[in-house]
């Protein structure tokens, strides 16, 4: 989301077109992020989940800080790579986690919290992201040491991307859960991509639909989400602070309704829906 409201700077200071900035915004992103999701579903399952989520937040962490360090188009292809790679596991991982930690009738609530939170950092990206970006646009940080040999747009990159591999170390406050027995437990050395092709092809009405129904709806949204801060900026004259108000309130005041919904799913859940 930061390179949303960077798009301008971006594309001035390197030349890009506007097809350019949505392969780094959406396919440097998605392909290494569909790639990676099943192999670290495997490591999920068979080590510990805390471990796999420390190196996935340290690598997109690393890869968000890696986009500012050369302004060639290569090397912010590669960092949004990076990013992807490291962002394939951390629902997995974290639905996994919450799976294990609560019973199946608590289980929707406390999951529609961490989606929550999910959304609801988007919209604090927007509403503190805006104004620091435009803040560093504006040369606040350009005498911080180190600084003054990047671009403004590098230095917010690495300015937001080399403290979440601090924050990584925060998967550790929470006890790893002893995985709970399923109805037919995996037997050692099966998984991979056969096994989870064949339960889809198992459940083809079930899948087809959550696989075509979320993927029309992520085009639509990311769409939004990632060009909506371009269009204000070149039609309405927005700076990145109003974008970021504007586009904060909007993402973060639905995704306060979320916990109601897994309230819902919960009662319904219990009453043998």
């Amino acid at each position: 989301y930061l390179m949303a409201l960077m798009v301008e700077p971006i594309k001035q200071d390197l030349g890009l077109s506007d097809l350019q900035i949505s392969l780094l915004q959406g396919p440097a992103f998605a392909v290494l992020y569909c790639i990676c999701a099943v192999p670290v579903g495997l490591l999920l399952d068979r080590s510990s989940r805390r471990w796999v989520l420390f190196g996935c937040i340290v690598v997109w962490s690393a890869g968000a800080a890696f986009c500012g360090l050369d302004g060639t188009f290569a090397v912010l292809a590669l960092g949004r790579s990076l990013v992807g790679a490291g962002e394939s596991g951390y629902t997995t991982g974290s639905y996994s986690i919450i799976g294990d930690s609560f019973a199946p009738n608590k289980v929707s609530l406390a999951m529609s919290v961490f989606v929550m939170g999910g959304v609801m950092g988007a919209g604090i990206v927007f509403l503190l992201g805006g104004p620091m970006v435009g803040a560093i646009l504006d040369g606040a940080i350009a005498d911080w040491p180190g600084m003054s040999a990047f671009k403004p747009w590098q230095q917010a990159f690495i300015v937001t991307g080399v403290p979440g591999i601090l924050t990584a170390l925060l998967v550790f406050l929470f006890p790893e859960p002893r995985r709970q027995q399923r109805s037919a437990p995996a037997t050692a050395g099966s998984g991979g991509y056969g096994e989870a092709l064949r339960f889809i092809m198992t459940h083809p009405r079930a899948f087809a639909a959550i696989i075509l129904g979320i993927g029309f709806v992520y085009t639509v949204t990311i769409s939004l989400q990632l060009w909506s801060p371009t269009y204000l900026t070149r039609v309405h004259g927005w700076t990145p602070a109003q974008i970021g108000i504007a586009m904060g309130v909007a993402q973060m005041a639905p995704a306060l309704t979320l916990p109601l919904h897994g309230w819902a799913v919960d009662r319904m859940f219990a009453a043998g829906r």
